[in-house]
């Protein structure tokens, strides 16, 4: 979901055409630069229990995977519109640059387009673009859109940069958020189609079970991942120092995570702990901790070591806060029973 408002209608026409290189089919080859929307602590639009600035990361993972040494992602721990970074990162000629996004309305909208500077035309990398997302997420009357009202797309015409800001699909309905991210390989390599970039074939690895039952993961080629993650079929694992395969809660970089019986990484759900404790598990896998976290559109508040308060009243800056036997803050009055005592 773009929010960029700039009202600067000012920057110059809109680059390409016919002077540049074509690939098969008049698709422009040219080496792709990549933005992740949102980020650095802006999580974008929030529903069905993803993060837009979560998802786009996910999709511009794949396409550097499979696009190579053709695909540049540009550092994906900034917010590339708060820090205005397009008006002086040093693009190459001819580069085409693609800012990924999710959009979010009411439940029932759905589908993706494409968003340009108005008055300056579209290219053929546009055009492909703009027909591969509306093939795979329907449901907008028109592929392409110009606005002039956009911070990045006014900075990249400025620089006469070959610039287009994607909305894929609509995160807030349900259909489109699942298909996004069941289907994100299927994402990624239509959007290297539409740059004219060949995706890399990428051969299987498999999974190998040691003599003591545990699991490691064999790369096609032989080698295997170890002291960190690794995604595989679309979902992360994390592997020790040996490459074998970690379960259970693991702390990394100073943040908790916890990794499934299958080793596969959990995100967006809460967690029994113990003694009736209950950790929640935020959309990139890290536990909450320490304050107030929004969970599913309602407050939880935790302590420093990740745990939910729950049935009781919390002292916040001088505040007091009941929490309810769901873990979630009290809203309006809390009701008392017949001894004067709240029921939470």
């Amino acid at each position: 979901m773009v929010a960029q408002q700039q009202h600067d209608r000012g920057g110059g026409g809109r680059p390409g055409g016919p002077g540049r290189a074509q690939g098969e089919g008049g698709v422009a080859m040219a080496e792709l630069y990549l933005i992740a929307g949102h980020g650095d602590g802006d999580p974008g639009a929030c529903a069905n229990g993803y993060a837009e600035a979560d998802l786009v990361r996910r999709l511009c993972e794949r396409v550097k995977a499979l696009g190579g040494g053709a695909v540049c992602y540009l550092d994906p721990s900034k917010d590339w519109y708060r820090t205005g970074g397009i008006s002086t990162y040093p693009f190459p000629s001819g580069a085409q640059v693609l800012e990924c996004h999710l959009d979010s309305a009411g439940s029932s909208a759905r589908g993706g387009h494409v968003i340009v500077k108005a008055g300056g035309g579209t290219d053929s990398c546009d055009e492909s673009l703009a027909a591969a997302v509306a093939a795979m997420f329907p449901g907008r009357a028109q592929r392409i859109v110009y606005r002039d009202d956009l911070a990045n797309v006014n900075r990249a015409a400025a620089r006469n940069i070959s610039y287009r800001l994607c909305e894929f699909c609509f995160i807030s309905n349900a259909e489109d958020a699942a298909k996004f991210v069941g289907d994100i390989d299927a994402a990624a390599r239509m959007v290297l189609g539409a740059f004219g970039i060949e995706a890399s074939r990428e051969e299987a690895g498999e999974w190998r079970q040691g003599e003591d039952g545990r699991w490691w993961y064999r790369h096609a080629g032989g080698s295997y991942t170890s002291g960190g993650w690794e995604l595989i079929g679309g979902r992360w694992y994390l592997f020790d120092a040996s490459g074998w395969m970690l379960t259970g809660w693991q702390k990394v970089g100073g943040k908790w995570y916890c990794m499934a019986d299958s080793g596969a990484m959990m995100a967006d759900t809460w967690v029994p702990v113990s003694n009736g404790r209950w950790s929640w598990l935020t959309s990139d896998g890290s536990a909450a901790m320490g304050g107030w976290h929004e969970v599913r559109g309602r407050w939880a508040y935790f302590d420093e070591d990740g745990y939910a308060a729950v049935n009781t009243c919390v002292n916040v800056a001088g505040h007091w806060f009941a929490i309810g036997s769901d873990c979630y803050m009290v809203e309006g009055a809390v009701p008392l029973d017949d001894s004067g005592a709240m029921v939470l």
